[in-house]
């Protein structure tokens, strides 16, 4: 097994919270807003380019110069 250089830490700083987050698979809650803006980004980008790839448009020719 390979072990990150996050999983190693995580491991040291609290072995409980390791083997919550890594063994038992439990992920923390996002309450910060730029992590949950992010995500919501991140979402509507690719619902965009979804409906472009299945309308065949390309939206890339608003980049181009």
């Amino acid at each position: 097994m390979i072990y990150s250089y996050t999983q190693i830490n995580q491991y040291l700083a609290c072995a409980r919270g390791y083997r919550y987050r890594y063994l038992e698979g439990w992920k923390e809650k996002d309450t910060h807003a730029n992590i949950v803006f992010g995500r919501a980004f991140e979402q509507a980008l690719s619902a965009y380019f979804r409906i472009c790839a299945k309308s065949g448009r390309h939206s890339t020719g608003e980049w181009n110069n």
